[in-house]
């Protein structure tokens, strides 16, 4: 018997610390439909002091707290002041989220700004170098800058006597025809020698830009392509598109990030917990309690009644009925309609209730006493207990 009290005592223990660890796992769960909204808010107040990053996590977990103790709490009125919680610590939450939305939008935009601009930019260089090469490819061609030096040098040296005389085609020095005729030939393949040179540099500056643009991030084709796209969505539609309809598009779309966040961070882990508890419940086939036995109170010697009224009285006027109950008092109002009768002294109210538990069972019933398996002899005390009742 004792081995068997302590094993169920045992599994007992086990269950409730089972129960527990199960608790504390939903509980944990529960918290993962708020890490956005803490991650939202936590980056807002960066870079601000430790109460706003304190106060960024508090608002997000008491949010969800306020809703959970709404749902769990026993009164109206408990529930309608946790609902204006949530909603009051839900709705500053939506703002700061709203903040960061609108605040990470900006810097998104302005980035993809930057990028078009520089893509324009190099777009227009690469337009600008390309006019300038073809300026000097009309000059130069395509042949390299050694050939044409190669060819200056074969020229002054076919004709090294008339580049001595003339000081290296010095204006001053050339007087005769075939003096000017050879030097125009030189000033020809040094402005072709200069033209290829040229060209050279703008291939090196059209490679630097080429690389560049490979190495830029992709170029977006918009600013805000949500903004954009719902624009065209709206236009095609008949809905006459600004840029300040434009600006409350993007406006709309960082509320509603805002909004879901911060719903699902206030009501997530509420449903989640809900849904787990529910899902534990289908899956696990609930066990029914074995009713308890009811055990008849163990036999206790009747008292003699010539030695003891009282005694005399509870053996006469009560019997054992199992699942009968009888109130603490309902027995001492017997008693005391008995000694009125019979003009008998009743004693104390505390030495009468000691016999009664001598001879019958009791509890104590939630602080309502009784006693158990026992009920008033009818034929004995019937016309007493209408007199009581």
């Amino acid at each position: 018997m004792q081995a068997t009290t302590k094993r169920r005592s045992r599994d007992h223990r086990a269950t409730i610390r089972w129960s527990h660890v199960a608790t504390l796992a939903t509980y944990v769960v529960a918290t993962l439909p708020a890490v956005p909204a803490l991650m939202v808010n936590v980056e807002l107040a960066r870079g601000k002091s430790a109460a706003w990053m304190a106060a960024a996590v508090v608002m997000v977990a008491m949010a969800a707290v306020a809703a959970e103790a709404g749902r769990l709490a026993p009164g109206w009125w408990q529930k309608i002041i946790c609902a204006l919680v949530a909603v009051v610590l839900t709705w500053c939450n939506i703002l700061n989220a709203a903040t960061n939305a609108t605040n990470h939008s900006d810097q998104k935009s302005d980035h993809r700004r930057a990028i078009i601009a520089a893509a324009k930019d190099r777009e227009t260089q690469v337009a600008a170098g390309r006019i300038r090469r073809a300026a000097q490819v009309a000059i130069a061609g395509e042949v390299p800058p050694a050939t044409i030096e190669a060819e200056i040098a074969a020229l002054t040296a076919t004709n090294s006597g008339r580049w001595q005389a003339t000081e290296q085609c010095s204006a001053a020095r050339i007087t005769v025809e075939p003096s000017r005729a050879f030097c125009a030939d030189v000033g020809r393949l040094t402005a072709k020698l200069a033209a290829a040179k040229e060209r050279d540099k703008i291939d090196a500056k059209l490679a630097t830009l080429g690389t560049k643009g490979e190495e830029a991030e992709p170029t977006p084709a918009s600013a805000d392509a949500y903004s954009e796209n719902a624009s065209l969505i709206l236009s095609a539609l008949g809905v006459e598109i600004t840029e300040d309809r434009k600006k409350v598009i993007t406006a709309s779309r960082d509320w509603l990030i805002a909004l879901g966040i911060e719903i699902m961070a206030a009501l997530g882990p509420m449903i989640v917990v809900i849904v787990i508890t529910r899902a534990g419940r289908h899956t696990v086939a609930p066990v029914e309690p074995k009713p308890a036995a009811v055990v008849d109170p163990p036999e206790r010697p009747a008292p003699n009644p010539i030695d003891d009224p009282v005694y005399a009285f509870i053996a006469t006027a009560f019997e054992r009925k199992r699942g009968a109950y009888m109130k603490a008092d309902d027995p001492w109002q017997l008693w005391l309609a008995h000694c009125a009768e019979n003009s008998k002294p009743a004693g104390s109210q505390r030495a009468f209730g000691l016999a009664m538990k001598a001879c019958h069972s009791w509890e104590r019933n939630h602080n309502r006493p009784r006693y158990v398996n026992v009920a008033p002899r009818l034929g004995v005390v019937g016309s007493r207990l209408a007199s009581v009742a």
